[in-house]
């Protein structure tokens, strides 16, 4: 089996997992026995979750003594929980069930520190650690890896800066209002370049995106002037959320923000080194099949499909993705052949670019005709 060759470069970037004294294992078979339903929140807004009674007391001493004492919810299949939020029990039902956390969106500190008095206040201390081991590690990260690319992302070139678009995004009460400047609409996006003029004597007249997000516009209006698509944290963006996003982005035909959402997936990987959840392979299957981020995944599988976590993610995946990484196999270029996904991750690093990054280039031979739309270089 050949084995990955990691640069000096790579492997000073590349955090390890933090060594712990105690480190979580799997819960035993005997804990997923009866399911309860846990009814979180106000009356008015009450959310219902579905968890194995002995999964919730494994890791939690408090519902342990409540479920298993002489409360008067000890025996019940119902349990409800009025004073918590239930978006903040959401990240700790996800980690119950994942093994991994998922933020619900871009990260904030609110959403961290909700989740981490949860933990503390019914002692669950292996979901605290969880916590304080997910933002240590995507610090580091978001500290300190950049992907390497041929056509690296630079702030769109603005000579007119009084010439901007309003743009709503959104519908009935969930509207947001964007003023951006129609030149950098125009050079990093071919819808807006061909839905907006050059240039006009008159007032812009406003867009209206009904069926676009304000969410994941936020996140390209952030990209669209940075470079990122969270100017706080993007590695822990959710994986739903990238794909999402991805969609956005081929609706709207933006490749280099299609190139960023490929490498902070990437990035995500890495950190985490664990199991996609099914229902992210079932969307990239079903929304995104001719993206290079759906390619990306198939090499990881048929490089990183022999260990028992990533035996389990291939059997979730989608049948067609399955058959038709079967017959890829002699296209798809291999790394290196190895059971270990950050091994392998860290040998691909440097080929990201190469393998999964799409880049339009401008033709120099043509380049003052008024309809030629290019990315790289950027617009000048």
């Amino acid at each position: 089996m050949a084995t990955a060759v990691t640069s000096t470069e790579d492997a000073a970037q590349i955090p390890e997992p933090i060594p712990c004294a105690h480190a979580p294992t799997k819960p035993p078979a005997h804990v997923y026995d009866t399911i309860i339903t846990v009814a979180v929140g106000p009356d008015d807004a009450k959310k219902k979750f579905k968890i194995y009674r002995g999964l919730l007391c494994h890791f939690s001493s408090y519902f342990d003594r409540m479920l298993n004492s002489s409360f008067r919810e000890a025996g019940s299949t119902y349990l409800r929980l009025k004073d918590i939020d239930a978006e903040t029990f959401n990240v700790f039902y996800y980690w119950l069930n994942a093994g991994g956390l998922d933020w619900g969106g871009l990260l904030n500190w609110d959403k961290v520190i909700n989740a981490y008095l949860f933990a503390d206040f019914h002692q669950a201390p292996i979901f605290r650690n969880a916590i304080l081991g997910s933002l240590f590690n995507g610090w580091i990260i978001d500290k300190t890896i950049n992907l390497r690319c041929a056509h690296p992302w630079t702030a769109p070139t603005i000579t007119n800066k009084h010439d901007t678009v309003t743009i709503k995004v959104g519908a009935g009460s969930n509207i947001q209002q964007y003023d951006l400047h129609v030149e950098a609409l125009r050079a990093r996006s071919r819808h807006f370049h061909e839905a907006l003029p050059a240039s006009s004597n008159e007032e812009r007249t406003a867009i209206h995106l009904a069926c676009s997000a304000p969410k994941r516009f936020d996140a390209f209006a952030n990209w669209l002037y940075s470079g990122s698509l969270d100017s706080s944290n993007e590695v822990n963006v959710r994986y739903l959320f990238l794909c999402e996003l991805h969609v956005s982005a081929d609706t709207f035909d933006i490749p280099l923000l299609r190139n960023k959402i490929v490498d902070v997936f990437f990035n995500k990987l890495l950190r985490d080194a664990q199991p996609l959840p099914y229902d992210i392979m079932k969307y990239i299957e079903e929304h995104l099949r001719d993206s290079a981020l759906r390619t990306m995944m198939q090499d990881i599988m048929l490089n990183c499909g022999e260990t028992e976590d990533m035996a389990e993610w291939k059997v979730n995946l989608a049948k067609g993705f399955r058959m038709e990484s079967g017959r890829n196999k002699d296209v798809a270029e291999t790394i290196c052949r190895s059971s270990d996904l950050r091994e392998y991750l860290v040998a691909l690093r440097g080929k990201v670019c190469e393998k999964y990054h799409k880049h339009v280039e401008r033709d120099e031979m043509v380049v003052g005709r008024e309809e030629i739309w290019f990315f790289d270089p950027p617009l000048k």
